[in-house]
């Protein structure tokens, strides 16, 4: 089944070894297994993978890796669009810049409107449709760039044929689908796979029809299916029985209807009380106690309360279809997805987003998944550090693993449930804790004194086994203070680089991990005295170390930082991270990047391991923080500390090309 639909959909929607493909959805979905991995791999086209789903990775992806083919539902397509907007004013070039190579869109897993299609034509993108079920491995039809007939799903994959069954006048009927993709039925449930499939043919439950030229419409579903903007699927009676047992209700009744705002159908509940006085408030608030146990699709996006019985269809079952009608019509006040929660909760997604740089719609949906979808490690240390400066809890609440925000607001509800706004005075956060420390440390002769003999007696053993070679020392400013950015290679950087720049700094400091300082007295005395150590831990310590390290640098007295944080295994760099960017930017400093190779290679065949290793250090032109300050249409300055750590890789990463 995959094989043949993976083969039939690369005859329409070729891909090439020059595209650069960017996923966005989960791979257990069969969309983006089928049309986002195995595709891509027959095609030979690289597959870019992001460590958190939201709009701002999203569109830095976008610009960083060029990308020309993007397969998406319509939820992530207006939460991208409406982060376009929020930048276009600020800098056009970023998003042109962003979207400039994308020349294949597909949207799936749910319908897209013609209004979010009409937006994306005049940004000049074309939105290919595609239609498919899990049943049909993935895709049935899907649209081609240039052949694109507004409103409609595309055309049938080849190797598969669509059948109209039942058309009323207008040729709608139900669409049942043939192929090598369909499945040959469900396991363990010999029943409903004779039920779905007859005679060879897939009962999508579906309605449509299909025109003159061959491309397919849908317009609704004989299934009581509701489909999210995400493209998850949703059952209405499985909604009902989550929230059955509601006090002095008398009748519950689930519908979906569709929202431009998430590009899918919300979950609309519909309640009838026992009497018509009954308080509607403290059902209200059971509703939101039992949402808070479901995930973000199983919830009730809006309320209707009502004391007129729901419609009814033969045999006295409800009459959805009647239902939905009656909501359109009577435009009955419904409450919103962030307005049907409590005002604490409310408050704690506006100030999550604020931090993240997202709306705090976008915060909501993403409430399942895992913190670290919206936050990275800085974000997350000042997350912490607000809610204990406002309430006192402690430091660790986020050192769990797996920690979703639905599960840690579980935990806290008892002290947030009474906070309803959160002061933000508009200063960042890491800029207030580097005020704290304008006064620096005066010169330090005693440690300087003490790292005289050491070095004295280390240095000609140490250059003894090292062929030691450093060049681009011109680099380090000599006037004004800065930060070295290196590779990490080995527990000897440190000691490498003290070797190298001695001559030349009065103090040199290092920023090493806490787990360093780990073990007795006497280790950590020894690291921060000969080493000039500073240790960065997490959440309060994490602040505390940049104060320290703020007060310690100054002029000929550079803090080396190795933003990789842990060394390299393979010798390729992993990511930087936004530490270096945080330092550089709030204390406007320049960062020299340097290259180190060498430290971990073992001697080549033919040279006697009494030769001197090859010990090579390239220090790089340094790299101004300026460059970034508003020139970049970010939205917070999480987004600047991103693009100077991204920057300073690259520039180390080139520097390794020529550390030969």
């Amino acid at each position: 089944n995959i094989v043949a639909n993976a083969l039939s959909l690369s005859e329409v929607q070729s891909l090439s070894y020059r595209d650069r493909m960017l996923s966005t959805l989960p791979l257990h979905h069969v969309l983006e297994f089928v049309g986002g991995l195995i595709a891509p791999l027959i095609a030979g086209a690289t597959i870019t993978y992001l460590n958190a789903i939201n709009s701002r990775e999203i569109l830095r992806a976008l610009r960083d890796t060029r990308t020309t083919a993007l397969l998406t539902v319509p939820r992530l397509l207006r939460v991208l669009y409406d982060r376009v907007e929020r930048l276009a004013f600020s800098n056009e070039s970023e998003v042109v810049a962003a979207l400039a190579h994308l020349r294949l869109v597909v949207s799936g897993g749910a319908a897209l409107s013609a209004e979010l299609a009409e937006i994306y034509e005049r940004l000049g993108i074309s939105i290919c449709q595609g239609y498919g079920l899990s049943e049909a491995t993935s895709v049935i039809a899907v649209g081609v760039p240039d052949r694109i007939k507004a409103g409609s799903v595309g055309q049938v994959l080849p190797g598969q044929e669509v059948q109209i069954v039942d058309p009323d006048r207008h040729g709608v009927g139900e669409i049942l689908a043939r192929g090598a993709n369909i499945t040959s039925g469900y396991y363990g449930r010999p029943e409903l796979s004779e039920q779905i499939l007859r005679n060879g043919w897939l009962h999508t439950g579906d309605l449509g029809y299909v025109d003159r030229d061959g491309y397919l419409f849908l317009t609704g579903r004989k299934k009581d299916l509701i489909v999210t903007g995400a493209g998850k699927n949703v059952y209405s009676q499985e909604i009902e029985s989550l929230y059955g047992g509601l006090p002095q209700v008398a009748e519950l009744g689930v519908v979906g209807a569709y929202s431009l705002r998430t590009e899918g159908e919300e979950v609309h509940g519909v309640v009838v009380l026992e009497r018509e006085r009954e308080d509607a408030e403290t059902l209200r608030q059971e509703i939101c106690r039992i949402s808070r146990s479901l995930p973000s699709y199983h919830r009730l996006h809006h309320l209707h309360v009502r004391t007129r019985p729901l419609p009814q269809g033969v045999g006295g079952a409800l009459d959805r279809p009647a239902l939905l009608a009656e909501l359109k019509r009577d435009e009955v006040a419904a409450v919103g997805p962030l307005a049907g929660l409590p005002l604490w909760e409310q408050a704690i997604y506006r100030h999550i987003g604020r931090i993240a740089g997202l709306d705090a719609d976008e915060v909501a949906a993403h409430a399942d998944a895992s913190l670290d979808t919206l936050f990275d490690s800085l974000m997350a240390k000042e997350f912490v550090a607000s809610l204990d400066a406002r309430l006192g809890i402690g430091l660790d609440v986020l050192n769990r693993g797996g920690e979703t925000l639905c599960s840690l607001l579980a935990r806290l509800e008892s002290d947030l449930q009474n906070v309803v706004e959160w002061e933000e005075d508009g200063a960042a956060y890491w800029s207030q804790i580097l005020q704290a420390a304008d006064d620096p440390v005066g010169y330090d002769a005693a440690g300087k004194a003490l790292q005289g003999p050491l070095f004295g007696i280390g240095s000609p053993l140490f250059r003894r086994y090292f062929d030691f070679v450093v060049s681009g020392l011109d680099y380090l400013p000599e006037d004004r203070p800065y930060l070295i950015a290196a590779n990490h290679a080995s527990d000897l950087d440190g000691a490498c680089v003290l070797m190298a720049v001695r001559s030349r700094v009065e103090r040199f400091n290092i920023a090493a991990a806490h787990d360093y300082f780990a073990g007795t007295d006497f280790h950590s005395w020894f690291l921060r005295t000969f080493a000039n150590a500073i240790p960065f831990g997490c959440y309060g310590d994490f602040a505390a170390s940049l104060v320290s390290a703020r007060r310690l640098i100054g002029v000929r007295r550079p803090l080396l930082i190795f933003p990789e944080g842990t060394g390299s295994q393979n010798g390729q760099l992993r990511p930087f991270g936004n530490g270096v960017g945080l330092l550089a930017h709030e204390l406007e400093m320049p960062v020299v990047p340097l290259h180190i190779a060498g430290v971990r290679q073992t001697p080549p065949r033919g040279i006697r391991k009494t030769e001197r290793r090859p010990l090579r250090l390239l220090f790089g032109a340094a790299l101004e923080p300026e460059l970034f300050q508003g020139s970049n249409g970010t939205t917070n300055s999480y987004e600047v500390y991103r693009d100077i750590a991204v920057a300073l890789r690259r520039r180390v990463e080139d520097l390794g090309r020529k550390n030969i």
